[in-house]
């Protein structure tokens, strides 16, 4: 299996903030992200929201549907790295760095689910800390290596997992599930980490082989089934 660099599978964007001196930039439809909105795996807004001319004369960006905005400077990134897809079209301020996907590369939910799953790899060794406020490193996010599976297995990567986090809707409550379907879901998960790896080593496929996101949602799913049980 082939793995590549983060970067070269999409476009890195950087954001700002419109002049808060210009009262009409902040009167628009655009919403404008900051690490406050970062509360969901999916954004389609956010607590502010600024104009067309506001893009036009700031360093903010808006970038498309699908695009995986990443907190990169917060205190936030002690414990936690905030990672989201927009939903929408959106603006979003110099505290987030978004990578909008090549969508001839890679199935872009494929490549949100991995950034997700590096949260541990990226909050080890990616972040630079300050007195309260910390930054990820230049250039850490875009360098990982990413395992490029089929496209049709990259599918099929992002189903399993979407299913096993719908689960957990409400608050985080399981919904209930038929008999040993979070059995069949947790030995799903299983296995498609151990087919992945079987593609090379452990080094070369750090979201499957480390801790990761998917790990959480495993650990979830056999909570639920020892409460249902």
């Amino acid at each position: 299996m082939t793995t590549v660099p983060l970067k070269s599978l999409c476009q890195t964007r950087h954001g700002g903030t419109p002049s808060k001196t210009n009262a009409a930039y902040w009167v628009g439809s655009i919403p404008w992200v900051s690490p406050k909105d970062m509360k969901s795996a999916t954004l389609s807004d956010a607590s502010d929201h600024i104009s067309q001319e506001a893009v036009e004369n700031s360093a903010t960006s808006v970038v498309p549907e699908k695009s995986i905005l990443v907190v990169v400077r917060s205190g936030i990134l002690a414990h936690s790295l905030p990672v989201a897809q927009a939903a929408k079209p959106l603006a979003f301020n110099q505290d987030i760095k978004a990578l909008t996907p090549d969508v001839a590369k890679v199935d872009p939910d494929y490549l949100f689910w991995f950034i997700r799953s590096q949260e541990p790899r990226v909050l080890a060794q990616g972040v630079q800390k300050g007195a309260t406020v910390h930054s990820l490193q230049s250039g850490f996010i875009e360098n990982l290596q990413v395992p490029l599976p089929e496209r049709a297995e990259q599918r099929r990567i992002v189903d399993l997992l979407s299913r096993a986090e719908a689960s957990f809707a409400c608050g985080g409550r399981p919904r209930r599930k038929p008999p040993n379907s979070s059995r069949r879901c947790s030995s799903t998960c299983s296995a498609t980490r151990r087919r992945i790896r079987r593609g090379g080593n452990q080094e070369s496929f750090p979201m499957w082989s480390q801790t990761s996101e998917t790990d959480s949602i495993q650990a979830k799913i056999s909570s639920a089934r020892e409460r249902d049980s």
